[in-house]
């Protein structure tokens, strides 16, 4: 038993981080773009 919930708790945690990420990362990358559109532009 403790096999298997360690498997769905492991499952469930990796599909938090997951959505997590797919939602912060396009605001990160937008966060670091506009240094990167500074540094190009000069």
């Amino acid at each position: 038993m403790g096999n298997i919930s360690t498997r769905v708790v492991n499952k469930y945690c990796r599909g938090i981080i997951q959505s997590v990420t797919d939602c912060i990362y396009p605001f990160l990358q937008k966060m670091l773009a506009i240094p990167e559109e500074r540094v190009t532009i000069d």
